[in-house]
């Protein structure tokens, strides 16, 4: 709404569209009242003037009203406003059957229908639906039946139609979520297991970040190049200079043991990786090949040269550049183990 005052110190947020997501949030939480107080105090409506429009005349049937109506909205493209007028005329065509209208029926059939531009296989089902309606003699819709269908035709065409004629479902949750998790992904010192509260801007300290050496992991023999833990937390994984990649197993005590060493590189392995779901783990050789293991297993199933396309064999595991990055010799370590820390 051009003109519309302006909320937040920035002023980036209008007033009138923060108010309509705060009443579509009440009545999605089922705080119907108050989203009804809301709509007659501030003058705004959940539902803009032209889907009220729509759901006047789709609950009457008056379905030549509503192909007016979606023809006369602005700036909906051809797809949306043909998707729409075939969920329509589905609709109008299903109640015309179940009054016995069979030629009407037909009529939008072919002169309606087939001259929007939607999917063929679309029309051809519609009209084998109705061919078949035909053969059906228990083929009348009750009144409640109708009533049903047209409150889900209504609920088809919020998600078709754009904003700001519907919003988005749950629009005030997911600006919410939006930005905690960018609070969290903007977190130096993430690392808290615990809900995040929307009472205070998200924060970690740095008091959070391990600082006593509780275990030295001595398996390598020369310098450790790269480490990653599983997604899930089980297992960490290493390379080395040595030429060999380890898999440690982490327990829930946090006491790392030994699971599998990595053998078959001929040079320093630079980089490791896992797989989205923790069965495959991904070795970089340095100027050398990548391997792909089975965690369990210790089986290389792949092994693809150093300037391979890695993402178009590998779905999920970090790209031919994300791996340049991790390839330069980080000669500068100056330990052959691993520190386990904690705060």
């Amino acid at each position: 709404m051009e003109g519309s005052p302006r909320l937040g110190p920035k002023g980036l947020i209008k007033k009138h569209e923060f108010v309509r997501i705060l009443i579509q949030c009440l009545y999605s939480i089922g705080y119907e009242k108050s989203a009804s107080c809301l709509e007659l105090e501030s003058g705004i409506s959940c539902k803009s003037d032209d889907f009220q429009l729509l759901e006047s005349q789709i609950s009457s049937g008056n379905w030549d009203g509503c192909v007016d109506t979606l023809n006369a909205i602005k700036d909906l493209t051809d797809d949306t406003r043909a998707a729409a007028l075939f969920l329509v005329f589905k609709q109008c065509l299903l109640e015309y059957l179940s009054c016995g209208d069979d030629k009407l029926a037909l009529a939008i059939l072919q002169k309606e229908v087939s001259a929007l531009q939607v999917d063929r296989d679309k029309v051809h089902n519609l009209a084998w639906s109705i061919l078949s309606w035909k053969e059906v003699e228990q083929r009348k819709i009750d009144d409640n039946a109708v009533r049903e269908l047209r409150k889900k035709l209504l609920q088809e065409l919020e998600k078709w139609l754009p904003s700001p004629i519907t919003l988005p479902e749950r629009r005030l949750e997911h600006l919410v979520e939006t930005a905690v998790l960018s609070q969290i992904d903007s977190c130096m010192y993430h690392n808290m297991s615990d809900e995040v509260s929307l009472y205070a801007d998200h924060s970690c300290s740095r008091d959070q970040i391990p600082t006593e050496t509780v275990q030295i992991l001595t398996e390598h023999k020369n310098e450790v190049w790269f480490v990653q833990f599983s997604n899930n937390g089980e297992y960490l994984a290493s390379s080395s200079s040595d030429c060999t990649a380890i898999i440690w197993k982490v327990p829930e005590d946090g006491r790392v043991t030994l699971k599998h060493t990595l053998r078959s590189h001929h040079n320093p392995v630079s980089f490791v990786a896992w797989s989205p779901d923790d069965s495959k783990l991904l070795t970089c050789g340095n100027v050398e090949v990548l391997k792909l293991w089975d965690v369990e297993t210790v089986h290389a199933s792949i092994h693809l040269g150093i300037l391979a396309s890695l993402s178009a064999h590998v779905p999920g595991f970090p790209t031919q550049s994300d791996l340049c990055v991790a390839v330069p010799t980080l000669k500068r370590a100056s330990t052959c183990g691993i520190a386990m820390a904690m705060s």
